[in-house]
């Protein structure tokens, strides 16, 4: 038991109707994302030593993006129905 990995069920959490309902959690709903105890549930690279090793590049691409886009479009308006 000492060099056992222990290894975290991330689909099943990703998919858990108890963090994420009462919607399907397959399908996507942004307000989900809301509550304390769902930003805490989603793991978007992982965690700990063995994250995503495209985490680093990912938050820069879309850093990028955002900059360019705020640049390139100089007028915002917020359109509510």
């Amino acid at each position: 038991m000492e060099d056992d990995i222990v290894q975290a069920d991330v689909y099943s959490l990703h998919d858990s109707l108890d963090l994420w309902g009462p919607t399907d959690p397959r399908l996507f709903h942004p307000d989900c994302h809301i509550t304390q105890q769902s930003q805490s549930a989603f793991l978007r690279f992982g965690l700990g030593p063995r994250q995503s090793i495209g985490m680093r590049f990912a938050i820069s691409i879309i850093k990028l993006t955002l900059i360019r886009l705020l640049k390139e479009y100089t007028r915002w308006y917020i359109v509510t129905n």
